[in-house]
C-alpha cells in the first residue's frame, strides 16, 4: 500500500525548510528539499487534495486490471480498463465488461478492493491507519477528511474514524454470514457461496452495484430473504457516518450530563431516508404494477418486493432484481428522480444528497411563508448551507443536461436511455437499460468523467479547480434583480 502510506504522509502538517539564499530569513539546519511529488501534494488545499486521491486510485486500479492475470476472456481495451476501474472506486457499477465472465477472480478481487477502497473513501483509510499507528492527525489531515465527509463536526474527527472501521466490519461481516446462509439455503455450492456472500455484502454496504452474476440480482428475484438482505446494507450505507456518531454517542453517554442530543442532520437524513423508500415504493408499485409491467406477472408479495427493492437500489446502490429495460416510461423517470437525489453526507453513496433536498424543500416553504429564516423542526439552517444546497441542486441539473445532449449527439441513444446512463453515472447508481456495454469510445470518456465527478461531487470539484487561482474575498455593492 505504497499509495496509502503515502497520502498517510501527505495529512499530517507539511513546513518548507528555511530558504538560505534568502537574507532576510535565517537560517536553521541543513536545507532538505521534498521530493516534487510531495511538494505538489503537501501544497493542495483539502478539495484538491481529495480530487487527487480518487485519481491516484483510479491509476493504480487501471494498472492492475490491465495485467494478464485479472483476464478471463478477450484482452480488454484500455478503455475499459479505465472504465472499469473508474465504475469500481467511484462505486458506480456501470460495466463494459461483465464482471461474472471477462475478468478473472485476480481482477474481481481487484474491482473488489477498489469498491471498499473507493466507498470508505481514500482519506478516511488513510486517517484509520493513522489511528491504528497511534499518529496524531494534524489540522491538514482534520481539515481534508472534513472535506472528504462533508463533517460539520471537526472536535469528533476521531470518533468519526472509529465509527468508520468499527461499523464496516461490523455490517459488512453480518451481511456476509447472513447472505452465506441464504445461499446455501438455496442450493448453491460451499465453495461458489462464500466469494457470492462477500462480493455482495462489500458491494451493497458501499453502494456500489457490482455483482458477480452477470444479471445482477434477477437469479434472486423471487428470494426475499437476499433482496431484504441487500436492501438493508445498502440503506446502512447511504446513512453516513456523521449519523453513525450521533447514534453513537448518545447511546455511550446515555444518562450523563449534559446528554449528547439528536442532531439536525441525522434527524433530517433518518426522516427523508424513510420518505424516501416509502414514497419510491409506493411510486414504482403504481407504475409498474398496474400499467403492464413484467411486474405485474406476479403475486402482491412479488410486486412488493420488486418495487421495494427498486426503490432502495436507485439511491445510487445499482442492483436490479428485474429488468430495468422493460419498466415503464413512467417507472424510469421514477428511478431517475430517486437517482437524483441519491444518499446521504458523509456515506458510500452519491447523488445530491438527502440533506440537498431537506434544505431546498425548506427554503421554498420559507419563501412561500415569507419568512426571513429557514428553519427545519426547531432550528434554523444556515444561509450559507441553503445557498450549499442550491449550487449543488443546480450544478447536477446542468452536468445531466449536458450529459444527456453528449450521450444523443455522439451515441445516437434515445433520450430516456440516455437520460437514464447520464443520470446513473453521475449520480454513482450503475443502473442502465443496458446501453452501457454499446457505448462507442467517446461515449466511454464521456460517462468515465462523469462518474468521477459524481463521487467527488460537482460543487468539490468546481471549487478544487477554482482554488488553484483563488484570490481573496472582494464584497461589491448590492443591486436589486428581478427573480422568478
Amino acid at each position: 500500500m505504497a499509495l496509502g502510506s503515502s497520502i498517510v504522509t501527505c495529512m499530517g502538517r507539511e513546513t518548507d525548510p528555511p530558504d538560505h539564499t534568502d537574507p532576510y530569513r535565517p537560517a536553521v539546519g541543513p536545507r532538505r528539499r521534498l521530493p516534487f511529488l510531495r511538494r505538489v501534494i503537501s501544497s493542495m488545499l483539502p478539495p484538491q487534495l481529495v480530487a487527487f486521491g480518487f485519481l491516484a486510485v483510479i491509476l493504480i486500479g487501471s494498472i492492475l486490471l490491465a495485467l494478464p492475470i485479472s483476464w478471463a476472456g478477450e484482452p480488454p481495451q484500455l478503455m475499459d480498463v479505465i472504465f472499469t476501474a473508474t465504475s469500481a472506486t467511484c462505486v458506480t457499477g456501470l460495466i463494459t465488461r461483465d464482471t461474472a465472465t471477462e475478468w478473472s477472480w485476480v481482477g474481481q478481487l481487484v474491482i473488489l478492493v477498489l469498491v471498499q477502497i473507493g466507498g470508505l473513501g481514500i482519506m478516511s483509510l488513510s486517517a484509520l491507519v493513522q489511528l491504528l499507528l497511534n499518529r496524531r492527525l494534524g489540522t491538514r489531515g482534520q481539515n481534508v477528511l472534513s472535506q472528504a465527509l462533508d463533517l460539520s463536526m471537526r472536535h469528533r474527527l476521531r470518533d468519526v474514524i472509529r465509527i468508520i472501521g468499527l461499523s464496516t466490519l461490523i455490517i459488512e461481516s453480518v451481511g456476509f454470514m447472513v447472505l452465506l446462509v441464504l445461499f446455501l439455503a438455496g442450493g448453491m455450492p460451499f465453495a461458489r457461496a462464500i466469494p457470492q456472500a462477500g462480493f455482495h455484502s462489500i458491494s451493497a454496504y458501499c453502494n456500489a452495484g457490482f455483482s458477480l452474476n452477470s444479471d445482477s440480482l434477477m437469479g434472486h428475484g423471487d428470494d426475499a430473504g437476499v433482496l431484504l438482505t441487500v436492501a438493508v446494507l445498502v440503506v446502512l450505507g447511504g446513512l453516513g457516518f456523521t449519523v453513525y456518531t450521533n447514534l453513537y454517542l448518545m447511546f455511550r453517554n446515555r444518562g450523563k450530563r449534559p446528554p449528547e442530543r439528536m442532531t439536525l442532520q441525522t434527524r433530517i437524513v433518518l426522516w427523508t431516508t424513510a420518505a424516501l423508500l416509502v414514497g419510491g415504493a409506493a411510486g414504482l408499485y403504481l407504475t409498474e404494477c398496474l400499467h403492464g409491467s413484467p411486474w405485474a406477472g406476479g403475486g402482491v408479495g412479488y410486486r412488493l418486493s420488486q418495487a421495494a427493492f427498486h426503490s432502495v437500489s436507485a439511491r445510487t446502490a445499482g442492483f436490479n432484481s428485474a429488468s430495468i429495460a422493460a419498466m415503464t416510461d413512467a417507472g424510469l423517470f421514477l428511478l431517475i428522480v430517486l437517482m437524483f437525489i441519491g444518499a446521504s453526507p458523509g456515506s458510500t453513496g452519491g447523488g445530491m444528497k438527502t440533506t440537498s433536498l431537506a434544505a431546498i424543500f425548506a427554503a421554498i416553504v420559507a419563501m412561500a411563508r415569507h419568512r426571513q429564516t429557514v428553519e427545519w423542526g426547531d432550528r434554523s439552517i444556515p444561509r450559507m448551507t441553503v445557498y450549499r444546497a442550491m449550487a449543488v441542486g443546480a450544478l447536477f441539473l446542468i452536468c445531466i443536461s449536458g450529459g444527456t445532449l453528449s450521450l444523443l449527439l455522439t451515441e445516437g441513444f434515445a433520450l430516456r436511455d440516455a437520460l437514464f446512463e447520464t443520470t446513473s453515472a453521475l449520480c454513482t447508481v450503475g443502473l442502465s437499460t443496458g446501453v452501457t456495454p454499446h457505448l462507442s469510445t467517446s461515449g466511454k470518456i464521456l460517462v468515465t468523467l462523469l462518474m468521477y465527478v459524481g463521487r467527488l461531487g460537482p460543487l468539490t470539484l468546481l471549487v478544487s479547480l477554482g482554488s488553484f487561482g483563488a484570490r481573496g474575498e472582494l464584497e461589491y455593492p448590492e443591486a436589486p434583480v428581478a427573480v422568478g
